[in-house]
């Protein structure tokens, strides 16, 4: 019942505001202009993400308020405060990127500190189970390292993924569709609700951002949504304990599209003496698109790709 009140509500308040968002955009023409890397011809409305972490943070409030998500079960709100607060920096950070441009050290060093918070909140991840190895505990360092690499990796591996209309929403809706089934079995009800929420306001946007796209995310909505699912892949599995300890074969393994992405993007650069940050058209959905495919028939064949690796690994971890 919780997953179902929290989707819905999430669904109806990114559906209706996002078109008032996207007029006001409109008018005060805060605009993505077209470059080398975009598949837009005329300049489009980027920020989008507002209308979703705004339906994030309202229904997570209303759920609070009527007890569909309880805080006060055992260590509940030491675990999902740090985790509200950290991601509204992360898609604070998108949006001032999205409004007046920071370079991307500025970025790098800003996200590396909220991660860097959300750690020493004692949201981290202190012993992995990898391969066959299980209850590798890690010293306090490695912990820190290992912690703020995933979020920052993993945040800036779903921006990055974002080149095409529909893309992230509906890679992200997918992804919660098989983390509220786990969580669900793990009886993580607060989990299951939360990610209910993040994907009623993802479905929502795709209303608007499927192919042709009224309105895009930006950077405020990837970075929000990518922190988030680096959040949720941590626990999803885990039981209610939140004690660090982390099935790195399954959030290794569901988030395998926009890692093997990011790193391949990465190694071609510095391939060609160029700075890990420097834009290029070297992602998975440009390839497609060089390949013959058309915007749609991409995103569609991601979507596949990422329902099947998102099944094989539910099924085989």
């Amino acid at each position: 019942m919780g997953f179902f009140v929290g989707f819905c509500t999430s669904y109806l308040i990114c559906f209706f505001l996002t078109p008032p968002i996207k007029n006001f955009s409109f008018y005060k023409k805060i605009f993505d202009n077209p470059n080398f890397r975009s598949q837009h011809y005329k300049p489009i409305v980027r920020t989008g993400g507002i209308s979703i972490f705004i339906s994030f943070i309202f229904t997570f409030i209303l759920c609070q308020y009527f007890g569909v998500i309880n805080l006060s079960e055992s260590n509940q709100l030491n675990f999902i405060l740090p985790i509200v607060i950290c991601s509204s920096l992360f898609f604070l950070i998108g949006l001032i990127d999205d409004l007046v441009r920071l370079s991307p050290f500025l970025r790098l060093v800003i996200q590396f500190s909220s991660a860097s918070l959300l750690w020493v909140l004692n949201i981290k991840i202190s012993v992995i189970n990898l391969l066959w190895f299980n209850n590798i505990e890690l010293p306090n360092l490695l912990s820190y390292l290992i912690t703020i690499f995933w979020v920052v990796g993993i945040t800036n591996a779903i921006n990055w993924l974002d080149g095409l209309d529909g893309l992230i929403a509906g890679i992200i809706f997918i992804y919660i569709i098989g983390l509220t089934s786990i969580s669900g079995i793990a009886e993580q009800s607060n989990i299951t609700v939360i990610s209910a929420i993040i994907g009623g306001g993802c479905l929502a946007f795709l209303k608007y951002n499927s192919y042709p796209a009224e309105i895009i995310m930006g950077d405020g909505g990837s970075n929000f949504l990518g922190f988030m699912i680096s959040i949720l892949t941590l626990y999803s599995s885990e039981s209610s304990s939140f004690n660090g300890t982390i099935n790195a074969n399954f959030t290794l393994g569901i988030l395998a599209l926009p890692l093997l992405d990011m790193i391949f993007v990465i190694f071609k650069r510095i391939s060609k003496n160029r700075s890990p940050f420097y834009p290029d058209r070297n992602h998975f959905h440009h390839r497609l698109l060089n390949a013959g495919f058309s915007q749609p028939k991409a995103v569609f064949f991601i979507y596949l790709l990422v329902i099947i690796n998102t099944f094989a690994v539910r099924i085989f971890l």
